[in-house]
């Protein structure tokens, strides 16, 4: 896919990079944001939670397509407000920072709500716009850092210190803008066909399955 490239480049700084739009900055996160950290399990774990209440995101409610809340785990008010430093806000980007879906990412905006302890609050500035750092976190580029800053023996992880020095790349915020509009088109697009495509091999696969039935039963003449 080719586009029309920017009139002028400069240096990023970062080899594997190269080159970057001129009037844009690289930044590390932690100049992004207000906040980055993680919530903790509520003392009782999974014997506290509730079929109402509080929202607790944990890691399996984050991917990078959408927040999958058909599973999420409810708290008490009394138990959220005994978590106040972690209270998620409209607004904030939640990151993985654990385990096999370690960089997973998306944003929350459906009011209170609060998250575990594998589970990273990132609250940005006034700097950068909350799906522009959730893009920039969802990229590749972003990605690449994860898996070079990972920690931890048995299991992945990411500390809140690597974290904050992830370098991501900032133009204005009317650019961030016209690049969020951009890729929101372009993504809705892009999943319509992989709904089509899902859709049409699910019906080759009941053909498949159709097919072979039909001919151990004799339900199908293939002689010949």
């Amino acid at each position: 896919m080719k586009h029309k490239p920017y009139p002028k480049y400069k240096p990023s700084g970062i080899d594997w990079i190269g080159d970057i739009p001129e009037g844009w900055e690289v930044y590390k996160v932690k100049y992004l944001t207000k906040k980055i950290g993680s919530g903790i399990t509520p003392k009782g774990g999974a014997t506290v939670y509730e079929n109402e209440g509080i929202p607790l995101l944990r890691s399996q409610n984050i991917h990078f397509d959408s927040l999958r809340l058909d599973d999420v785990a409810y708290i008490s008010e009394g138990i959220h407000n005994s978590m106040k430093a972690t209270e998620v806000r409209d607004g904030d980007v939640l990151f993985n920072i654990t385990g096999a879906s370690i960089g997973r990412c998306n944003y929350w905006t459906e009011g209170i709500a609060n998250v575990n302890q594998h589970v990273c609050i990132v609250r940005p500035s006034e700097f950068i716009l909350t799906k522009y750092l959730w893009f920039s976190l969802s990229s590749a580029f972003a990605q690449q850092q994860v898996w070079m800053s990972q920690d931890g023996c048995s299991r992945e992880g990411l500390n809140f210190a690597d974290f904050g020095c992830f370098n991501i790349f900032v133009p204005t915020k009317e650019e961030q803008k016209v690049i969020v509009d951009f890729l929101g088109r372009k993504i809705s697009e892009i999943d319509g066909l992989i709904q089509k495509i899902e859709s049409a091999i699910a019906k080759l696969r009941e053909y498949r399955s159709s097919l072979i039935t039909a001919a151990v039963t004799g339900k199908i003449d293939v002689r010949g």
